[in-house]
């Protein structure tokens, strides 16, 4: 049976640097490594850098950054952060978060995050919305968060619009606006954030400060549904299902079940009791990944490179076991090139606290399922068979073998 609750306003909460990839939870204080210079990027490109041109070294700090080349990036990043550049200075605090390519220093970050931020970039100003949201390097000062947040809406930014619909409703430090809290989420909603349009439709479903509309409820959830948004995909499926304002539908119901990735446990045993016995079968049997470093004849793509390198920087004897945030950052990069073993050994990492600070909330995210990682040690062969859940909770257990 379908559920029907008072959803109100929903909260997306975020943390400093809350739209960064999950690891910029890192917390390490450890020298990086020396990286090798010797990719080189475009000739104009380095000209102009080299003349003092503002643009053309954020350019090549960004190229330096996507190949995973994270110390060169910085040097070309802080030359145009020192000239005053919004953006460079933007990914100078990044940098500093993530410990990439410099130690992680949250004064620095927060430092450069802010002169982005008074410059009018609008990733920086919601990113400092958010500091001063949650009290993270700052005093909590909702006044101030909204103020920065207001920045960021006005250039018609999504998910600024949607933290302000959220405090007007909330009322928590400034007075509540009912009025205020509906303007931002219609905005953020049309600006094509999945989880205001999706919010936008149950109110609608619900009449809750709206008046019910079961168009306007179809409508808005499926546009979030359409952007493989989990909880509008699931209940496109119950809207199918039960024929609301379309068609009755049970395939493409099951459809949007198989689609969606489900954020937690419970949804989980739902939506695979939804499905056929085969394919609860095939769901089941899929997820189970090994975690090994690779043969040299197995390496054919960049992030194949990645994934051993950061394997051998996170375990045993295969270099400083002190370095983790260099071998996260080799697998961040691998995991952002396709390479599903980075993603789960990632996941891993976050469920333990392995190297760095643990988020097992974040760890779903990034892989749900069950793993076996594999690595020679000094004294012999360890091998940790480990699963995690939708809700975040994991298991884990170790083997030995001299």
């Amino acid at each position: 049976m379908h559920k029907t609750t008072n959803h109100s306003i929903r909260l997306l909460t975020l943390s400093a640097l809350g739209l960064l990839f999950m690891v910029s939870c890192l917390n390490i204080n450890v020298e990086p490594l020396q990286e090798s210079t010797a990719l080189k990027a475009d000739e104009k490109i380095m000209q102009k850098a080299d003349s003092g041109d503002v643009k053309a070294q954020n350019e090549l700090g960004q190229f330096y950054a996507e190949k995973g080349y994270f110390i060169e990036a910085t040097k070309w990043y802080r030359k145009a952060a020192n000239q005053g550049d919004a953006e460079a200075q933007f990914n100078m605090a990044l940098a500093f978060y993530n410990g990439s390519g410099v130690v992680f220093n949250e004064d620095s970050a927060f430092y450069y995050q802010l002169k982005a931020a008074e410059q009018g970039y609008a990733n920086a100003q919601i990113e400092i919305g958010a500091c001063y949201e949650n009290g993270k390097h700052v005093d909590k000062d909702i006044a101030k968060a909204i103020y920065w947040y207001e920045k960021a809406a006005e250039q018609n930014i999504p998910m600024a619009q949607y933290q302000l619909c959220y405090l007007y409703y909330k009322g928590e430090g400034v007075e509540q606006d009912i009025e205020k809290s509906l303007h931002y989420l219609r905005e953020a909603a049309n600006y094509g954030l999945p989880i205001a349009q999706y919010n936008l439709g149950l109110l609608y479903r619900d009449g809750d400060l709206v008046k019910r509309d079961q168009n306007q409820y179809v409508l808005w959830v499926k546009k979030a549904a359409e952007q493989g948004y989990a909880n509008a995909q699931i209940e496109m499926a119950y809207i199918y299902d039960k024929g609301i304002v379309v068609d009755e539908n049970k395939d493409k119901s099951k459809e949007m079940y198989t689609q969606a990735v489900v954020p937690n446990q419970n949804q989980y045993d739902k939506f695979i009791l939804a499905l056929s016995p085969d394919l609860q079968k095939q769901e089941k049997s899929k997820k189970n990944i090994r975690i090994e470093p690779m043969k040299a004849d197995e390496i054919k793509t960049e992030a194949d490179q990645l994934y051993q390198e950061g394997f051998k920087l996170m375990f045993g004897n295969y270099g400083d076991l002190n370095v983790y945030a260099q071998a996260v950052n080799y697998l961040t990069q691998a995991a952002i090139g396709g390479k599903k073993e980075a993603k789960a050994l990632l996941a891993y990492c976050l469920a333990t606290g392995n190297g760095i600070d643990p988020s097992p909330d974040a760890a779903p995210l990034l892989y749900v399922g069950k793993g076996t990682i594999k690595w020679k040690g000094l004294d012999g062969v360890y091998t940790i068979n480990f699963e995690i859940f939708y809700d975040g909770t994991f298991t884990k257990d170790m083997e030995y073998q001299r």
